[in-house]
């Protein structure tokens, strides 16, 4: 039988265009996709996230953040994006630090892109966010209190790192100048 000028199958496929959330779906569960067309690229979503910097979230689920300089420090569920959806989080050169609970709680954040311009990551950044692994750029020289805590898998901390909290990997796998942590204490 054909569905669609496709032949039938026992297998569940979805079919979307591509770049849809259908397909971010699809891809998130690990089923099939077919897809109609190309979804154009659109800004959904846009503000100010630092004194010099915007965000944008498109319909691909891609968060992107430039300018230069700081980024604002949030409290726990505050960021201008916690209620959005996106997988990919860009951070374009010439932002300087990552705020205090930034991405807390980012559940579908699967990939990040993270500058060398990066000095700081602030307190429970990425809390609670499951990324993994990431590795930081060479540049960051501070990571603070529960940055990654319950949050990536496994982070790679640069050489350049000369601060970290004593708290910044509960419940996380790190590595650091050749060496690998566990940390599973409070």
């Amino acid at each position: 039988d054909e569905v669609f000028g496709y032949e039938y199958s026992d297998e569940l496929v979805i079919c979307g265009y591509t770049g849809s959330a259908a397909h971010r779906y699809a891809e998130q569960i690990g089923i099939s996709f077919i897809s109609l067309g190309v979804l154009e690229k659109k800004v959904v979503n846009e503000g100010k996230c630092g004194e010099n910097l915007t965000w944008t979230i498109d319909n691909y689920g891609t968060l992107t953040i430039e300018g230069s300089g700081d980024m604002y420090d949030y409290t726990e569920e505050s960021a201008p994006w916690h209620d959005e959806y996106y997988t990919t989080l860009v951070i374009k050169n010439g932002v300087t630090s990552i705020g205090d609970y930034a991405f807390a709680n980012s559940s579908d954040l699967t990939k990040a892109d993270l500058p060398t311009s990066i000095k700081v990551i602030g307190e429970c950044a990425f809390y609670n966010s499951r990324i993994a692994p990431l590795a930081l750029p060479e540049g960051v020289v501070e990571i603070g209190d529960k940055a990654f805590f319950m949050g990536p898998i496994n982070v790679i901390v640069p050489e350049s790192v000369t601060t970290i909290a004593d708290t910044a990997f509960l419940y996380d796998s790190y590595s650091w100048n050749g060496n690998e942590y566990k940390n599973y204490c409070y």
